[in-house]
């Protein structure tokens, strides 16, 4: 009885993804029935327009309780979960946030969140709120399990009452040896290729960077800018930024290898050299204040910028289009491109290095 994959809030219409996705899908478990739905972020700012072109993004309460209802009253199931990428408590207009949902839900009895990275854990007295009352005063189950694979959540569902108990899992070595075989099966035609390239050292560091730190943050920020400035040789560049979230993965002491770059930058980014007014500039620098800073390169002091010059910025072509909510970088004029992606930028950094180690010790806050 299950369906495609669910989509909810989206109008997918005339796109080529319309009929990749569904409203929603049934699942059966013994004798119960449970409808799963799902529901992501409003594209606008966070996607680039051109690649989300076509899709209406339309009121996420409304459909979800709609959905909702449908499910529980017409398809008669027994349970509806909905999967989110909308953030816990984030704001990101018009789009709801998980704890909104919960609480002006009438059918929904799990929300499975993410997004925000937020840790959930009813161990933990300090915690995020997890059950939230919702519009006809019934619990909401709300979960989500943090970043960087450090848990995993267990959801325990009473069928058909759909009482549920919910708590995270430290991954460590200990899971190492449980080893579920149809999953290793499906990996084992790509292993070989992944050992390769986790494998193949590329260069040394003299010290870790830890995947939050202001040191790898600062370091990629800085090798954007050494790199990015041979885009335009003729040209001075002023600054380079980057998004934190675009980093995944920290750097261990020692060795690096080209896996280890390839994950840590994973996206289909490429530098860009982009010519911008000051007052634009501004407007980006305020864009990542609100979210607690990004990564800007050394030596640029972004609290004394002019709204009058003409600024020349090295960033990846994701924010020069206006992703992660940076549309004053839209009113830029791109002036040239990398061929690589930013990973291989990175990995033709290091190998230039000649195995000589990297030293690096800049861990201050830039912003």
């Amino acid at each position: 009885m299950a369906r495609r994959e669910c989509r909810e809030a989206v109008d997918m219409r005339g796109t080529p993804l319309d009929t990749l996705f569904a409203p929603y899908t049934i699942k059966r478990y013994g004798n119960s029935l449970i409808g799963v739905i799902a529901l992501n972020l409003d594209p606008k700012g966070m996607i680039a327009d051109k690649n989300s072109e076509g899709i209406e993004y339309l009121d996420a309460i409304e459909a979800a309780n709609a959905t909702a209802w449908h499910l529980k009253h017409n398809e008669h199931v027994d349970g509806v979960i909905a999967v989110t990428h909308i953030g816990y408590d984030t704001s990101n207009p018009p789009t709801p946030s998980d704890i909104d949902l919960a609480a002006a839900s009438k059918n929904i009895d799990l929300i499975i969140g993410g997004h925000s990275h937020t840790t959930i854990d009813p161990k933990s007295p300090k915690s995020p709120a997890f059950h939230v009352v919702n519009a006809v005063g019934d619990t909401v189950l709300v979960t989500q399990t943090g970043s960087r694979g450090q848990y995993l959540g267990e959801i325990v569902v009473d069928l058909p009452s759909m009482k549920s108990d919910y708590r995270l899992l430290t991954v460590d070595r200990r899971l190492d040896d449980r080893i579920d075989r149809d999953a290793a099966s499906i990996l084992e035609p790509y292993k070989a290729g992944v050992e390769r390239l986790m494998g193949e050292r590329i260069g040394r560091l003299d010290k870790e960077m830890s995947s939050s730190s202001d040191l790898l943050l600062n370091w990629v920020a800085d090798v954007m800018l050494e790199m990015g400035g041979r885009l335009s040789p003729d040209s001075n560049v002023d600054l380079s930024i980057v998004n934190k979230g675009g980093i995944r993965r920290g750097l261990p002491k020692g060795d690096i290898t080209m896996g280890q770059i390839m994950t840590m930058l994973p996206f289909d980014n490429h530098l860009v050299l982009l010519e911008l007014e000051g007052s634009d500039l501004i407007g980006a620098f305020k864009v990542m204040e609100h979210r607690g800073g990004d990564g800007v390169s050394a030596g640029f002091d972004w609290r004394n910028i002019d709204p009058e010059r003409l600024y020349r910025v090295v960033t990846i072509d994701y924010l020069a289009n206006g992703g992660d909510y940076m549309e004053p970088l839209t009113h830029g004029k791109i002036t040239a491109r990398s061929d690589e992606k930013l990973d291989e930028v990175m990995i033709k950094y290091i190998v230039e290095k000649k195995n000589k180690t990297i030293k690096y010790n800049d861990n201050k806050p830039r912003m």
